[in-house]
């Protein structure tokens, strides 16, 4: 301590100012020891360094800022006996001794020596001050400490009968030594008590917090509340390390979470993990990370955990919620996605069987939606039966059900089952992954296949089932679901109550699929539409009463694209809508321009696909087309197909009745290739049928085709509907539909399809002329 100056500066204004004059009362004085004064005098240096180990020697074991002081002041009293020493704590006014020594002393007025204390150490206030007071010739000294919650304490030495026998400087010494062993004690004991304060919100903090070692994250610390949340006691958790606790799936999250928290200048980072209870529960956490950097450059981690269990828990029931068929309880197509998203980020395998009840409509029309619910129902029970334990089996919509087959140790296909098609036409190389599908979709086949008893009698009925497993390689795991989709679409176009596979060959057929929807996209952007035109004549003289309207496509080189390549892909992909009401649009203008050139009331004919008529803006639509060109609406006729009649629900039924009461005319097209219903076709609202060409073609070579023609000619005559037979390519074709009675006919015998430029000219040479000579 040789080169520290115990020195209190002397301010007599500050004196004067706050305290009474020296006479009556204590003032402040300066007395100074430096490096020069000890070693000159022996004795003083000598008197240090007693002091200082008495001091020092009193100090240890300590276990109270109240015991340090009483201490000191013991120790230095004992070495200068006849010094009276004192602790006292007081707020500037009330002065309250804590220790006295000699415990029985009299004769001094410590108040007065205290209470002044404050006033002259008002300037420094943020560390220790020792103070020499002067009266009448007597010395004083007293060590102030700090204020602490707005009170002092300070330690305080007198000679009230001038019978210590030291050099003045001595007085210093003490002050200097004090004040050192005091201020080092004290700033200990204080913060041990910070630690203690600390270390008690710790503990009965609600929020569950740990402290860790450094880079090895064992718990060095823990609170009741982790301990509560957790399930384990103190000592079963402090020097373990925290990944005991912590799942095993998001050790790496914690971990790569503390790299981010120690690179983040607030040291600090949250992430979301799961712990393990100590009875196995998964508890999920929010915590909060916070790199503490401690003297000599160590570092522990804290962890503070809040819970949201309850919060993910009830996330978990409304996705579940979210995720599960309201009528059969299985999952539904969120919950299909979701599980393929997790298999692909997992990487692993799987296979899609995707099944479609066949006619379905049909069975809600005839038996009821009740009914209907039942079935859909029992399907949903016997496809998890016919499914493997670990398969999931999801209702992806209306009367669609999905499979999802995973690739686990359960593959191999069992005996009874049939083998897949694939290894019967040689291709034995197919992984069990693949045999496994198509056992699951045989399966689920001949489950489906027995009756189904429902509250109106037993019901039957077959699926379309696609199969897509991984013999095709996908970009993306969600690929597989919209082939199986493709598969089963298909199976239904091929007549239904079958399973195929997604292979090679109907992979090729796809992309052309979506190349073509790629090139019906960029037409309808680009203008590459056009519309053909076949006259529609009557039977009787040849003459053309209306036209068709078919539409074509010209690719980017101008040259057109056959309607059987891109109208199939039009109507699955939703392009038949826009692509249908520009055609729509388009003929009317036709119409309108032909009536009024012509001077003769033609009649246009336009095709509505199904998806069409199924839309609520199909009137608007209707009415926009007419209104636009200033056609009447009895100049227009609307062919659907019969499938696409019999498949409409009750509103779109009610929009065909309404336009059929305005004038506008509904055909059914293609009649003879469908259902064919009789019941159905006196309740739908057509006016005209038309005969489908494959039986018009063979009439003159095929007595069955030839007497299907009589037959629907009759009914029409007979239910008052107007008949068209469509292509008519012969003079003999046309004789003998003459002699069936009034109609209309069309076809290459009369004219091809034409566009617009030609057609004017075509029905002008034709008005007023006989049919021409092929």
């Amino acid at each position: 301590m040789s080169d520290w100056s115990g020195e209190v500066g002397y301010d007599d204004g500050l004196a004067r100012s706050n305290a009474e004059p020296p006479t009556r009362s204590w003032s402040r004085v300066s007395i100074a020891l430096d490096v020069a004064d000890s070693d000159m005098d022996p004795r003083l240096t000598t008197e240090r360094l007693g002091i200082l180990n008495a001091i020092i020697r009193a100090s240890v074991g300590s276990d109270s800022l109240v015991g340090l002081l009483d201490k000191v002041l013991d120790a230095v009293c004992r070495r200068y006996p006849g010094l009276r020493g004192a602790v006292a704590c007081f707020d500037g006014s009330e002065v309250v001794l804590e220790s006295v020594r000699p415990p029985r002393s009299t004769g001094v007025d410590w108040a007065d020596i205290f209470v002044g204390v404050p006033t002259w150490a008002a300037d420094r206030t943020d560390g220790f001050q020792s103070i020499v007071l002067e009266k009448g010739g007597k010395f004083a000294l007293a060590v102030l400490l700090p204020p602490d919650s707005g009170q002092y304490r300070a330690i305080a030495f007198v000679d009230p009968e001038d019978v210590v026998d030291f050099p003045q400087g001595v007085l210093a010494v003490i002050a200097m030594e004090c004040t050192y062993v005091v201020d080092r004690e004290v700033r200990t004991y204080r913060l041990m008590e910070r630690e203690e304060q600390l270390r008690a919100v710790f503990d009965a903090s609600t929020i569950p917090q740990a402290l860790l070692a450094g880079d090895r994250h064992e718990f060095t610390v823990v609170n009741d509340a982790l301990c509560q949340l957790v399930g384990y006691a103190r000592d079963e958790l402090v020097g373990k390390s925290a990944r005991s606790i912590t799942h095993p799936d998001d050790v790496r999250i914690i971990e790569a979470a503390c790299g981010l928290a120690a690179e983040n200048p607030g040291g600090q980072h949250r992430v979301e993990r799961r712990l393990i209870g100590a009875r196995g529960d998964i508890i999920y956490t929010e915590t909060t990370l916070t790199w503490l950097h401690l003297p000599g450059g160590r570092r522990m981690l804290l962890q503070q955990i809040a819970d949201i269990t309850a919060q993910r828990n009830a996330e978990r029931h409304l996705l579940e919620q979210a995720e599960t068929d309201g009528l059969t309880g299985i999952g539904n197509r969120l919950h299909l996605v979701r599980k393929i998203d997790e298999l692909d980020r997992s990487g692993e395998e799987f296979g899609v069987v995707f099944l479609d009840v066949d006619s379905f409509k049909s069975i809600n029309d005839a038996r009821g939606h009740e009914i209907g619910d039942e079935i859909l129902i029992e399907v949903a029970a016997r496809l998890a039966a016919a499914a493997r334990p670990e398969d999931l089996v999801v209702r992806f919509g209306g009367d669609e059900f999905v499979v999802l087959c995973r690739e686990t140790a359960s593959l191999s296909a069992s005996p009874e089952t049939h083998r897949d098609p694939r290894i019967e036409q040689g291709d034995n190389e197919l992984s069990p992954l693949a045999q496994a599908v198509w056992m699951v979709a045989d399966r689920a086949q001949r489950v489906l296949a027995e009756p189904i008893g429902t509250t109106s009698g037993p019901a039957h009925i077959t699926v379309s089932i696609g199969v897509c497993d991984n013999t095709i390689p996908v970009a993306h795991a969600i690929d597989r679901l919209q082939h199986a989709d493709t598969a089963a679409y298909r199976a239904k176009r091929l007549g239904q109550d079958r399973k195929v596979v997604y292979d090679a060959g109907l992979h090729r057929q796809t992309t052309e699929h979506r190349r073509v929807e790629v090139l019906l996209r960029t037409a309808l952007e680009e203008e590459r539409f056009v519309v053909h035109y076949q006259p529609i004549v009557d039977i009787a003289d040849g003459r053309p009463v209306g036209i068709e309207a078919l539409v074509r496509l010209r690719d980017r080189n101008g040259h057109l694209v056959a309607p059987g390549r891109f109208i199939h892909v039009a109507e699955r992909s939703g392009l038949i809508v826009p692509m249908g009401s520009w055609v729509l649009a388009e003929s009317c203008r036709t119409a309108a321009d032909l009536r009024r050139k012509l001077h003769v009331p033609i009649h246009v004919s336009v095709n509505v696909a199904a998806r069409q008529a199924s839309r609520s803006d199909l009137v608007d639509v209707v009415d926009a087309a007419l209104d636009a060109a200033g056609l009447p609406p009895d100049a227009l006729t609307l062919e659907l197909t019969e499938s696409a009649l019999l498949e409409a629900d009750v509103s779109t039924l009610a929009r065909l009745h309404d336009m059929s009461a305005r004038g506008i005319e509904i055909a059914l097209d293609d009649f003879g290739t469908g259902y064919s219903s009789l019941t159905y076709l006196r309740q739908l609202p057509v006016t005209r049928i038309k005969v489908d060409q494959s039986f018009v073609g063979a009439m003159t070579t095929d007595s069955g085709s030839a007497a299907i023609v009589k037959a629907v000619t009759m009914l029409a005559h007979d239910l008052g509907l107007t008949w068209v037979a469509e292509g008519v390519e012969t003079a003999e074709q046309w004789e003998r539909l003459k002699e069936l009675g009034a109609g209309l006919a069309q076809g290459y015998y009369f004219a091809r399809p034409q566009p617009k430029e030609m057609l004017e000219h075509i029905l002008t040479s034709t008005i007023n002329a006989a049919v021409p000579t092929p």
